[in-house]
């Protein structure tokens, strides 16, 4: 324990108590495998928006795909195409690593300088994101291009996690304490995940997970590949009216289960008693 500061001691000593989840163990394996555990959560998203996740003949855009693995499995579900686009493309990366995807209906872009999606207007019948805007750098931007692409009439189906949520740091799969990224500094978080996490993966990290390149020396949560524009829901709400979208339906949940008391909240409180937001926009 020597060298170690006394922050980062009792955020260790605190963590004892608590459960971590489980996506640090099963994200951290053979990458063909990760893939296919991550392919799996494109069904628990979807059922999320139940009555409004029939993709069969839609052109359907997975918002910030990552590594493609929810795009492989929207394209499964019957849409005349399924399309990923990210900051980098990640084609080559799914060909590798999910031998099917030939099979599917499905491509990859990048996203333009700009931030410009890469598709005509008008364009797109459905559009999904998971676990993506709480790092979007310019938000409002962001929604602006969706709406733009989306065909009058169509759907986006927004899956997130307010900052002020209890596990909003993203931390979750080595710091289990809740609301840590709340009440403890950042550079203790980070330096005390490092260690967290590098005792767990044995030495190394490897599967998608983000933080390769993470050293002793890093402070922030952007040198674990994080950026957090530290949204609430009020404000997501805002942006979204303002780039056009009605809001259709919003869904509270904590954990997996959905936590309906939140409704009846003031809107500056329910954050705090949420783990992510799920919400339905229409382009009118």
């Amino acid at each position: 324990m020597g060298g170690i500061p006394l922050i980062e001691r009792l955020i260790e000593a605190i963590n004892r108590f608590f459960p971590k989840e489980d996506w640090f163990r099963a994200l951290n394996q053979e990458p063909r495998d990760a893939l296919r555990y991550a392919m799996k959560g494109g069904e628990v998203v979807l059922a999320q928006f139940h009555g409004y996740n029939d993709l069969r003949d839609k052109v359907v855009l997975d918002y910030g795909c990552g590594a493609g693995a929810k795009t492989c499995y929207y394209a499964t579900l019957g849409p005349k195409e399924a399309i990923g686009v990210d900051i980098h493309s990640r084609q080559d990366e799914v060909d590798a690593m999910l031998s099917r995807q030939a099979e599917l209906p499905v491509r990859f872009l990048s996203l333009e300088a700009s931030g410009r999606i890469p598709l005509d207007a008008d364009s797109v019948d459905v559009a999904i994101s998971s676990a993506v805007f709480e790092h979007v750098l310019d938000p409002e931007a962001a929604l602006r291009e969706i709406f733009r692409v989306l065909k009058p009439g169509g759907m986006f189906l927004m899956r997130w996690h307010p900052f002020l949520t209890r596990y909003g740091g993203h931390l979750g799969g080595v710091i289990g304490i809740p609301y840590a990224h709340v009440v403890f500094p950042e550079k203790a978080l980070v330096r005390t995940f490092f260690r967290g996490a590098m005792a767990m993966s044995g030495g190394k990290f490897s599967g998608l997970l983000l933080y390769e390149s993470l050293s002793t020396d890093s402070i922030r949560f952007m040198d674990m590949g994080l950026y957090f524009n530290r949204l609430r829901v009020a404000e997501m709400r805002r942006l979204a009216a303002s780039a056009g979208f009605s809001l259709v339906a919003e869904r509270f949940f904590r954990g997996t289960r959905e936590t309906r008391f939140a409704r009846h909240l003031p809107i500056g409180m329910v954050d705090y008693f949420i783990d992510y937001d799920v919400c339905l926009f229409r382009k009118p």
